[in-house]
């Protein structure tokens, strides 16, 4: 009788007779933040037993309230002198149940400084191509005088531009983690002579800036230092690169055009034919070469005739830009707009072929010149200003199939006004043309851009 007594009070010492104890801390509580300065929080621990908390850092303490039902929980934290946040973890326990952590997280403290500042290179850099790959030029920045803490956004980004130009055409912005950013001779020149097409040789002046910004809680500040120097660039040989193959429809190997440096990358835009494409570094010599790679955005150098001459293949003619960056040996290949043939037909009853498709008067056959189509020659309107839609008007098709791809205005019955161009399958999106009114009736020079896809009306006298 006695032992059975004793075995209920032990069972019954925190809660009452018949009750199922109980242990929890909501979520809300389960995540504490505080400043850098020494604080306090309090939290709620449900429960009819007794409970421990212990913290896993000394900077943190706990102290258990148990005369209360809410709050019962108190977290103090030390203030904090470094610059950086810390964290700890309260462990909350009681017997009988999961253990629950509490994540405390503490602020490291403002950081306020000396306005920023920057330093560079030397008054004067004289670059020289036999040195491109040592440090033409380093930049150091402070980390500024904005008072921050360890939660806010800070940036520092970095750009140049031309002295005196008041960074109206700097380079882009570059955010930068730390407090420094470098340039061997190479970047810089290739960045000098690309950015401002600054003449190989001369000297220029260059400003360095750097943008300190803070951002927190919808504040914003920011700061700015600039250094200036002089820098001498140098000529790049040119490295010509050369489009060779069967689509290619010009009778000799086409030159891409080289940017800056030189050897580095190219690019092109033209009209090709079905058939394939490789590249060359001497027009009149099949070696070396470039040639496709593992797929159609790769490149592979070519030096031996026993190895692979795979090239690259057009399966539709048309507009095509080509972009390749030699270093890295890859390729962009863009179809830009297709047709099948270099030549475009002036069809309808404003133009002298009429809808004779077939056999159009040469003047109305255009032909490709540089991505571009030409027509000069008369507009005329026999119809009058009652003329039905498909009288006095014109269109463009791309090759003597009434079910190929058509250029027309962007509206029914297009004004002569020069814009866009809409091509279009067939008929099948609306037989849009160009309509020619009796006050437009003359000799014209017609020019359509297939890069762009604009066509403009030259009224001649």
């Amino acid at each position: 009788m006695m032992a059975c007594l004793a075995t209920l009070l032990f069972a019954c010492k925190d809660g009452k007779e018949g009750e199922k104890p109980y242990f929890s801390i909501e979520t809300e509580f389960l995540t504490q933040s505080f400043g850098s300065e020494a604080g306090e929080k309090y939290v709620t621990v449900k429960t009819d037993q007794t409970f421990t908390a212990t913290s896993s850092e000394a900077w943190c303490t706990t102290e258990v309230l148990g005369n209360r039902k809410t709050e019962n929980l108190k977290i103090k934290v030390g203030a904090q002198d470094a610059t950086g946040s810390r964290t700890a973890v309260v462990t909350v326990a009681c017997q009988g149940f999961p253990a629950i952590d509490i994540s405390i997280t503490q602020n490291g403290a403002a950081v306020k400084g000396d306005p920023i500042t920057i330093s560079g290179p030397v008054e004067k850099i004289i670059l020289l191509e036999a040195n491109e790959a040592q440090t033409a030029a380093t930049f150091t920045w402070t980390e500024g005088s904005i008072e921050h803490t360890s939660t806010d956004i800070v940036t520092y980004v970095f750009s140049m531009d031309i002295a005196g130009r008041n960074f109206s055409t700097a380079t882009q912005g570059e955010t930068i983690t730390g407090f420094t950013r470098s340039f061997t001779v190479s970047e810089l020149n290739s960045l000098i002579l690309s950015q401002w097409q600054v003449t190989p040789g001369e000297e220029v002046s260059i400003e360095a800036q750097v943008v300190l910004t803070v951002r927190n809680d919808g504040f914003v500040d920011s700061e700015t230092a600039v250094t200036q120097f002089t820098a001498v660039t140098f000529a790049y040989p040119p490295s010509p690169l050369y489009l060779a193959g069967s689509a290619n429809p010009e009778s000799n190997p086409v030159l891409l055009t080289e940017g800056i440096p030189p050897g580095s990358l190219y690019s092109w835009e033209g009209f090709l034919n079905v058939g394939i494409f490789k590249f060359l570094t001497d027009p009149d010599n099949d070696l070396p070469s470039l040639n496709k790679g593992a797929d159609n955005n790769t490149l592979v150098e070519r030096t031996e005739a026993s190895q692979p001459d795979d090239c690259f293949e057009v399966t539709r003619a048309g507009l095509h830009a080509i972009a390749i960056n030699k270093q890295q040996l890859q390729i962009q290949i863009e179809r830009r707009f297709y047709h099948t043939s270099e030549h475009a037909y002036m069809v309808g009853l404003a133009v002298p072929t009429g809808w004779l498709l077939n056999d159009p008067p040469a003047s109305c056959v255009l032909t490709w010149n540089d991505g571009l189509f030409v027509y000069e020659g008369t507009l005329s309107a026999p119809a009058g200003a009652n003329s039905a839609d498909w009288q006095d008007s014109f269109k463009i098709i791309l090759s003597q199939d009434w079910g190929g791809y058509t250029l027309g205005p962007d509206q029914v019955n297009g004004p002569l006004v020069s814009g866009k161009i809409l091509p279009r399958m067939g008929e099948a999106d609306g037989d849009w043309k160009w309509k020619v009114r009796p006050e437009d009736v003359g000799n014209y020079r017609i020019t359509v851009d297939m890069s762009s896809l604009w066509i403009t009306f030259e009224k001649l006298p």
